[in-house]
């Protein structure tokens, strides 16, 4: 079908880039996900940039209410706090501050808590993968100004081999492609709080090869979201191109709505290189 087509060039247009890899950088708020208590740090992130002493003080409180004097609320206040003020050159800090919090809330209660427990566990994960793929001494290095374009090709290439050793082993081991994955998205989007549903989503689309033109839409919306979280300004281009395709599915997909058929209509989705 000739719209089909279309639908899948246009998808192909919005992900240029898709292989892209920034340099990973020590933003804080990269390293720290402070949605999960976002209501309890409003004062903390307040009082951060302008009164630190007092922004760990506060901090020190909020740790004591979450985490119902955990013993392990000693450790978590001084590791969040300078994660939270500095970021970190290493992806072991990361993994650290999500163990304990697991810990913690696994202890206070598992059951109140899973969603909490859940997106530890993911996040885990990532940092794992991300550990593995730059190697686990290997420090992430700081941003210091305007980054020349070499100091981003070593994790670009490292990611790029994952992403096609995915595409590789999907048919044959469904297993050691998604820790592929799993490595590619580490480096891609360092950590980013969806990181986890972009990864579920790419993979069975991957498997299945196709998708929905409703699901190809919010797919695009998830990912140039991501985009725009990490770095807006140098993932310019690909944004841009991300919403010409939006516009443009958006427009097909008007068509199948008035036939019915938005719902049903399946798209291909092939993104192996072809290198």
């Amino acid at each position: 079908m000739k719209i089909t087509i279309l639908c899948t060039l246009v998808f192909m247009i919005g992900c240029i880039g898709i292989l892209s890899v920034p340099a990973h950088e020590s933003d804080s708020h990269r390293v720290i996900d402070h949605e999960l208590w976002g209501a309890q740090l409003v004062t903390f992130q307040k009082l951060l940039k302008t009164a630190p002493d007092d922004a760990r003080a506060e901090l020190q409180n909020v740790g004591k209410k979450i985490f119902e004097k955990h013993t392990l609320v000693s450790e978590w206040v001084p590791l969040y706090f300078r994660l939270s003020l500095e970021g970190t050159e290493h992806p072991s800090d990361i993994k650290r501050v999500h163990e304990l919090e697991l810990r913690m809330l696994t202890a206070i209660d598992a059951e109140k808590y899973a969603d909490q427990i859940q997106h530890h566990r993911e996040a885990l994960e990532d940092a794992e993968a991300l550990a593995a793929a730059i190697g686990k001494d290997h420090p992430i290095p700081k941003k210091t100004g305007q980054e020349p374009v070499a100091a981003e090709t070593p994790n670009a290439d490292i990611a790029h081999q994952h992403y096609k050793k995915f595409h590789e082993r999907l048919p044959h081991d469904v297993d050691a492609a998604r820790k592929e994955l799993d490595a590619f998205a580490a480096l891609a989007f360092q950590g980013h709080p969806r990181t986890g549903e972009w990864k579920a989503l790419f993979f069975q689309y991957s498997l299945e090869k196709e998708c929905t033109v409703a699901e190809m839409l919010a797919f695009l919306e998830l990912k140039k979201q991501m985009l725009k979280d990490i770095d807006a300004s140098r993932h310019a281009q690909e944004i841009k191109g991300l919403d010409s395709a939006l516009k443009q599915l958006t427009s097909i997909s008007k068509i199948f709505e008035k036939q019915g058929t938005l719902a049903t209509e399946k798209v291909s989705f092939d993104m192996a290189p072809k290198d």
